[in-house]
């Protein structure tokens, strides 16, 4: 029996990767061995099946034609064949092969031509173009990517290019196809992207002959010219789902990364016309003219409408299927699990999805089905083998049993929560009434037992505690037999030894071990037979045979018997086995599946619907009349397969049906099955979970009365047991018990210790461990970092400040630093030496002519001058001239750093404008670190200084402060307003000590250290002996004792101890009343009134002492801190002065490595540019070839049209001949006849091939080939219907018109002929001018190139020149706008400070002499004028005493006046005593006036001090509240408003200006305006005229 004759019926692709069209409207896909063909318009599936070697062995990649009904499929064979076949009648075209490739990958056609481009596997990946129509290669090269996940797009039109692209890669190739007669030419090219991108997920070709690639992200790119890839659509959107896109109505329709489908059109740039979001996520995106075909995520097909916004589903339901089961008794219909998560029912016969019933419309019923949404990952199902219901497993370890009794309505009958384990195994017995559940992987089990329509009960459980390959199950009566494989192997899943459970209701499990006689062999499967010997016949398939063994097993025997072994007819090893009472079935990994009788001796059939690439046939069922077998192959294909040898047998199928519809099945049906379903408290719980939990609950319900007895003995026992704790506690040591005698557990306590004690060392051990290896790092990390370091890192902070000054952290100096820097005095020696003759400054201008004859004359060394000794000689003696010393700030200028300021610079540093080479570069940085380290020591010098400083300041502030806090104390001791003042130390900071890192002190760590009992009993001894000490030294103080007594315990009696003493009071002040007081007590009392009023004075003068010592004391301790502090600032500004030399260094250095890479690169920049050169020349040569062999090709074929076209004289001269003999009627009827044609054009036929095929069709008058179009099938026809004798005029005979048909066809033959000469001529001459062009563009990007070499070595050369210096300048001496940038000082002048100063010198003291002549001028004019004003007054007061004069003379004085006013001059004469009491009296009233205001004032401040206590009360609650309110206020959210606020005002701030300027240009552009209007009119004035 072969195995192709059984066909197979149907195929549900589980998994598609990839889709295609034929022509317009048909869309294939397919995987293992099936290729499915679906008719979008139709609706019509076509199903093509490639299992054997005329076929097709499997299917390993496939395209589909875009204009011709053409589809092309490679085989999986090792050595795979291309097959060529035609849509809908699958006819072989043809079939290549290439003998190198040993597989392949990705298939293309070309729609413009014959091409078909195929891509190998490993190891070349080479491509290779195929002439379909004839089967001819034409040309192969090797590829450039070397991945097996690719794919090859082809473009439209002509020539033909095509893109290789490696799936999730960067890797894009474009092919370039051009023919030229019989030559074929590949061009490879690779394309670039400027710019990140992700990676590419596919390719298009658009019908404009653009390339368009996608990545992960959804960005779209495109093919520039030269081959560069340019971003035009961006997406940000979250990648979620997989990219694709198409071409689709002259835009790109792009899927993910999100759900949607967005079409984009190009007006200027790319935008987004619409999008859509289908009703699941999509995957594979493909258009053909006006159908868009979704393939989502679940593997469904949907066609999108765009113009109804709609989606029709072409498939649905029929992917990603995990398990599947025949429906019993009738076996017509399965169930099938997809996505582990719903149960279709399928038809067996059709492979159709079985619809509802109740649906009334056919259009409802579209996508209506019988499916069975499931809660939970399932992963098994398993049928039932006599009632109509399968078992589901799940992961959660649940048991679902599904009915199809009404296959159009799957039902839930009950399930079973049996465990938390996943469910691996399911298996029903012989009779259906017992299944077996089990999680192989722990070996556990359950026995459920029960029909539909009743109570299904947990017969029992167990476990085995190891590994099960396989199981089994056979009931009789009571007794439940489960054999099963335990493993044994440490490799594979498969065992030596059969296990036999033996369950008994109500009874123990027995169990017991079947061993083989071939010990080695390893079994992996074991099946039960059928009929009464199935309790000690079964079979068992092992791991690496092809046979299985029938092992019978004997009572009181523990071996197994191989009774036979069954040749099972499959070519590799692990296979499975299907048995019942009427066939056996088999299938493996070979994708075999063969049926035999029960009895292994009858073929039934064989098939092979899966292939051994993809391991094959996961499992096969036969339905009960054995007439299709239904497989699931691993590549999650879904197969039926109709067995031709196998006879109806309508009886039996009507018996069983007859079953399925007896009463029996509908009551069974019709009920309620309980199953295990948990409520109440035991809701969401398993069973085992359950079971544990009840008999937790009947142990206790069992065990209560004598629980609570034992409870109130414990108690009782409890509070003797305390009670004699207490006792023995209290009780006499010498009573006293050990508290382990109260032990009342003894062994439980020794328990308890031991475990503790071995917890503790184990704990100790790891703490020992622990620190050891904490210690080994440490001292690792001391020896490395911290013992190598000279100077370590120190602070100083400020005393009382917010600021610190850190010093340089410093490694040891190198030893050979000495001798590295004599070494590079005398390289700077040598160098001056062979510099003196033949430097060149490339900065400094030389005539050409001059440049010419330096760079012509070769290096010399300069020679002993005999003149020039001689002159030296007589210019010793010579008086030396002053030369003038070069500036200081001048010369650190122009050396680029600080350094000089602080350190003696070295003189073999260059100069910025000599370091050129790379050696003198890395010189120079060798200097200059030598130079930073000296620096940095100069700076740790003065830092140690202030270090000592501080040390000196604080032990000085220190002293001075305790003595503050006496004087305080004194002043609180005096006084009644005590003083609380907090005087606080200065402290010193960590970081100010370096050894405080690694030293730590015992109130550093948080935890009190263990004290071993041993080490606390030496402390304890100690501090014993230092007590007994202390005690001895009590017992001996005499002298103590007696200073105390005489002297109050000081041998100097102090002024201010004696302050502290009050006077006694008299004894009459003690005894008596005052009333009762005599003279002596009144003489007692006043000397103690005296004592206390001296006593209150010394004090007052005491504290006032204090006080002044106080203010002394503290303005000295600010003094000595604002002293420190300026210094430690002082320092911190020699610090950032000394940071900024050695960034100026560092500048300088880095300036001049960015100098030498930068030249570097652009050498390298030069060498690439010349390699490209030469590569492009030796690309431009081997085209120059090529077009000679293409100009050769050319003329060929142009050759064979002139040729061909003398053909046109010779069938010419044959038809005359023909017809000469004929009359003039005839004739003119013939060659009208003869220029008959058929009315077909041809202008979508563009390939030589087809039109070689049409003219031998046309010739030979044979039936068309496969490869031809529908226009050249449609021309054969109509030259048919022309060759008939039909509407022929009468003068014309039969014969004539035959002889006319023969030189028609000759004569159109030819034409076709000629029109596929005239079109590989167009051909040829199209690829001669393209690679013409290429050539041609070649030659211009060499002569770019060799522009851009001038460019760079011009730009080199200024590089060099135009050198660039760095001068350090204070920021007042720059004049020029700084933004940043090297362009600032472009146009700017460096100008010597001296001269500036001498000029400004100049001016100055010209400026000077001009104010002193205008000050004299000044005063001279006001001489002048004070003068004429003197002059002017004196003649103005002589006038007026003149008429002074004149009213004196005019005055009389008579006697009477005259004794009036000498008794007026007496009366106010005042005696000198009364003068004086006068002055006594004011001066008492001024005196009186300012005590006055003295008691005034005095009473002003008692106000304002009363005053400022309250004010200080409340600004101390106010601090109090600030405090709180500072704890309390959200700081993030202040700042939030205020930049808010800030913001909005910025933004106020900034919109009132912007309206200011739009008002200022507003206004500018008014008087712009007008000057404008105002110069137009000088330009163009306007005349005015005058009518005549």
């Amino acid at each position: 029996m072969k195995i192709s004759d059984n066909a197979t019926l149907w195929a549900k692709i589980g998994t598609i990767s990839n889709v295609s069209f034929i022509g317009k409207d048909v869309l294939f896909f397919g995987s293992g061995c099936h290729l499915i063909f679906i008719n979008l318009l139709t609706n019509e599936e076509h199903l093509y099946m490639a299992n054997n070697y005329e076929n097709g062995d499997g299917i390993s990649c496939y395209v589909g034609h875009r204009t011709q009904n053409v589809f092309a499929f490679a085989d999986t064979r090792t050595f795979a064949t291309v097959f060529i076949k035609s849509y809908p009648t699958f006819e072989e075209i043809h079939r290549v092969k290439d003998e190198h490739s040993k597989g392949y990958i990705s298939l293309a056609f070309s729609d413009s031509s014959s091409c078909l481009v195929t891509l190998a596997d490993l190891p070349n990946f080479s491509l290779t173009v195929w002439n379909w129509r004839i089967g001819e290669k034409i040309a192969s090269q090797e590829g450039g990517i070397l991945m097996r996940n690719q794919s090859l797009k082809c473009s439209f039109g002509v020539p033909v290019f095509f893109a290789q692209l490696g799936l999730d890669s960067k890797m894009l190739d474009i092919w370039d196809v051009y023919f030229c007669g019989k030559k074929c030419i590949l061009t490879q090219h690779n394309t670039t992207i400027d710019g990140e991108c992700d990676n590419f997920t596919s390719v298009l070709w658009t019908t404009e002959g653009g390339l368009f690639v996608l990545d992960r992200k959804g960005c779209v790119y495109t093919m520039l010219p030269d081959h560069r890839l340019e971003k035009v659509i961006e997406c940000t959107q979250p990648v979620n789902h997989t990219t694709s896109f198409t071409w689709y109505k002259s835009g790109i329709a792009v899927t993910g990364p999100n759900k949607e489908i967005r079409h984009y059109k190009k007006s200027g740039s790319w935008s987004m016309d619409w999008a859509m979001i289908p009703p699941e996520p999509p995957q594979i995106l493909i258009s053909r003219y006006d159908h868009l075909v979704v393939i989502t995520e679940k593997q469904n097909i949907i066609t999108v409408h765009v113009a109804q916004n709609e989606f029709k589903y072409i498939k649905k339901h029929e992917s990603q299927f995990n398990d599947f089961c025949i429906v019993f008794p009738t076996g017509t219909h399965m169930m099938v699990l997809t996505r582990n998560h719903a149960i279709n029912c399928y038809k067996i016969a059709t492979g159709e999805l079985v619809r509802p019933a109740n649906t009334r419309s056919i259009l409802t019923r579209a996508f209506q089905i019988s499916t069975l949404e499931l809660t939970g990952r399932a992963s098994k199902i398993v049928e039932n083998p006599k009632f109509p219901y399968a078992a589901v497993g799940f992961e959660s370890g649940m048991v679902k049993l599904i009915s199809a009794y009404s296959p159009n309505k799957l039902t839930k009958l009950t399930q079973f929560f049996l465990a938390q384990h996943p469910v691996e195994s399911i298996c029903f017995n012989e009779c259906g009434t017992v299944f077996v559940v089990a999680n192989l992987t722990v070996g556990r089990f359950f026995i459920i037992e029960g029909i539909p329509g009743g109570e299904m009960q947990i017969i029992s459980t167990f476990v085995t505690n190891r590994q099960i390959a396989d199981q089994m199950i056979i009931v009789s009566q009571d007794c439940y037999r489960i054999f099963m494989i335990p493993v044994t192997s440490s490799i594979y899943v498969a065992g030596n030894v059969v296990l036999r459970y033996c369950i008994i209701k109500n009874k123990s499990i027995d169990i017991k071990q079947y061993s083989f006689e071939e010990k080695n062999l390893l079994w992996m499967r074991i099946v039960a037979v059928s009929g009464s010997s199935r309790d000690r016949l079964f079979y068992v398939i092992p791991q690496d045979g092809r046979t299985i063994s029938e092992v019978e097993i004997k009572k009181g025997e523990i071996v197994g018997k191989i009774t036979q072994k069954i040749v099972t007819g499959h070519q590799m090893t692990d296979f499975y086995l299907r048995l019942n009472k009427t066939y056996s079935l088999t299938w493996g990994f070979d994708g075999l599946v063969i049926v035999r009788g029960s009895d292994f001796a009858t073929n039934i059939g064989i098939c092979l619907p899966h292939h051994r690439v993809h391991a094959g046939v996961q499992k096969a069922q036969i339905e009960p009349l054995a007439k299709y077998i239904v497989t699931l192959g691993r590549e999650g294909v879904l197969a039926c397969t109709l067995l031709t040898e196998t006879q109806d047998n309508s009886e039996l199928s009507q018996l069983l049906e007859t079953i399925h519809k007896s009463d029996d099945f509908k009551l069974m049906f019709s009920r309620r099955t309980i199953g295990f379903v948990p409520k109440g408290k035991y809701e969401g719980k398993c069973y085992l979970e359950v079971q544990e939990l009840e008999r937790i609950e009947k142990e206790r319900i069992k065990c209560a009365s004598q629980r609570t007895t034992l409870l109130r003995e414990f108690r009782s026992i409890q509070t003797e047991v305390q009670t004699l704790l207490t006792a023995n506690i209290t009780g006499p040591e010498n009573e006293q018990l050990s508290l382990s005698e109260f032990d009342m557990h003894v062994q439980l306590h020794t328990q308890k210790a031991t475990e503790h004690k071995k917890q503790r060392k184990a704990m100790e051990e790891y703490l020992k461990q622990l620190m050891e290896a904490q210690n080994k790092v440490s001292e690792y990390m001391m020896v490395t970092f911290w013992d190598t370091m000279l100077v370590r890192a120190t602070a100083i902070k400020g005393i009382f400040a917010k600021f610190q000054v850190l010093n340089y952290v410093l490694l040891p100096p190198n030893t050979n630093r000495e001798v590295v820097m004599e070494w590079i005095r005398q390289q700077r020696k040598l160098e001056g030496h062979l510099n003196d003759m033949n430097s060149f400054h490339a900065w400094e201008p030389i005539p050409e002519q001059q440049l010419i004859q330096m760079l012509s004359q070769p290096p010399t060394l300069p020679a002993k001058d005999e003149h020039l000794q001689v002159l030296s000689a007589l210019e010793f003696d010579a008086p030396e001239l002053e030369e003038p010393e070069e500036d200081v700030e001048t010369k650190i200028a122009f050396f680029g750093s600080d350094l000089a300021r602080f350190i003696e610079i070295q003189d073999v540093h260059y100069d910025q404008n000599e370091l050129q080479t790379y050696f003198q570069t890395d010189l120079h940085w060798i200097i200059s670190k030598s130079d930073c380290y000296k620096i940095k020591e100069f700076f740790n010098e003065k830092f140690d200084k202030v270090m000592t400083q501080k040390v000196k300041e604080m032990s000085n502030i220190k002293q001075k402060n305790d003595r503050l806090r006496y004087i305080v104390s004194e002043l609180n001791y005096f006084s009644e307003d005590k003083i609380s003042m907090r005087i606080e130390d200065p402290e010193w900071k960590q970081i100010e000590n370096p050894q405080l890192l690694i030293d730590v002190k015992d109130d550093e760590v948080p935890i009190t250290p263990y004290v071993s009992p041993s080490e606390q009993a030496l402390l304890d001894a100690k501090a014993a002996e230092a007590e007994r000490i202390r005690l001895l030294l009590l017992a001996d103080d005499f002298r103590e004792r007696a200073l105390m007594k005489m002297m109050n315990g000081v041998l100097e009696v102090r002024w201010e101890d004696e302050l502290k003493k009050d006077v006694p009071l008299p004894k009459c002040m003690i005894e008596k009343e005052p009333e009762n007081f005599n003279e002596d007590d009144l003489k007692a009392v006043r000397e103690y009134e005296d004592k206390v009023q001296f006593l209150m004075s010394e004090r007052e003068r005491y504290k006032m002492l204090l006080k002044a010592e106080y203010a002394k004391l503290a303005h000295s301790v600010r003094d000595n801190i604002k002293k420190f502090n300026g210094k430690l600032s002082d320092l911190l500004y020699l610090r950032l002065q000394i940071d900024s030399a050695v960034s100026q260094e560092s500048l300088k250095i880095n300036r001049m490595k960015l100098f030498q890479y930068t030249r570097k690169e652009m050498i390298k920049k030069e060498q690439e540019i010349l390699q490209k050169i030469s590569q492009n020349e030796e690309v431009i040569s081997s085209l120059q070839k090529l077009m000679h062999t293409i100009h050769d090709a050319v003329t060929e074929c142009r050759n064979f049209v002139d040729s061909f076209q003398t053909k046109d004289k010779l069938l010419d001269r044959s038809y005359k001949k023909d017809f000469q003999d004929m009359s003039i009627v005839v004739q003119e009827q013939v060659s009208k006849l003869f220029r008959k044609r058929p009315k077909v054009n041809f202008r979508s036929v563009s390939s030589k091939t087809m039109l070689s095929e049409l003219a031998k069709c046309i010739l030979t008058n044979t039936k068309p080939t496969l490869g031809l179009n529908h226009e050249c099938v449609e021309f054969l026809k109509q030259m048919e219907s022309l060759d008939t004798y039909v509407g022929v005029p009468a003068v014309v005979d039969e014969h004539t018109y035959a002889v006319v048909c023969k030189h028609r066809r000759l004569r159109i033959e030819y034409e076709i002929r000629l029109k596929g000469a005239q079109t590989e001529l167009a051909e040829a001459e199209a690829t001669s001018a393209a690679f013409h062009k290429t050539l041609q563009q070649k030659k211009e990007f060499n002569v770019k190139l060799y522009n851009d070499v001038g460019e760079l070595r011009q730009s080199l050369i200024n590089l060099v020149c135009d050198d660039d210096m760095q001068i350090v300048l204070p920021r007042g001496l720059v004049e020029i706008p700084m933004t940043g940038s090297l362009a600032d000082f472009s146009d700017a002048v460096l100008v010597c400070r001296k001269d500036v100063e001498e000029i400004n010198r100049i001016i100055l003291e010209f400026g000077d002499k001009k104010i002193k002549a205008l000050q004299k001028g000044m005063n001279f004019h006001r001489k002048i004028l004070a003068l004429e004003w003197e002059h002017k007054r004196m003649r103005m007061l002589i006038q007026d005493l003149q008429e002074k004069l004149i009213d004196i003379d005019g005055v009389r004085l008579t006697k009477e006046i005259q004794f009036y006013l000498k008794t007026k001059d007496k009366e106010k004469t005042i005696p000198f005593e009364t003068e004086v009491d006068m002055i006594k009296a004011s001066y008492e009233n001024t005196i009186q006036d300012r005590t006055d205001k003295v008691n005034k004032m005095k009473k002003q401040i008692k106000g304002i001090k009363d005053h400022n206590k309250q004010i200080e009360k409340k600004i101390t609650d106010l601090n109090v509240d600030v405090c709180e309110f500072n704890i309390v206020r959200d700081k993030e959210l202040d700042q939030k408003e205020r930049e808010c606020i800030d913001t909005r005002m910025k933004t106020l701030l900034k919109r009132s200006k912007m309206v200011q300027q739009i008002q200022d240009n507003h206004h500018e552009i008014l008087m712009l305006q007008t000057e404008l209007e105002l110069l137009r009119l000088k330009t163009f004035p306007t005349l005015k005229y005058k009518e005549v």
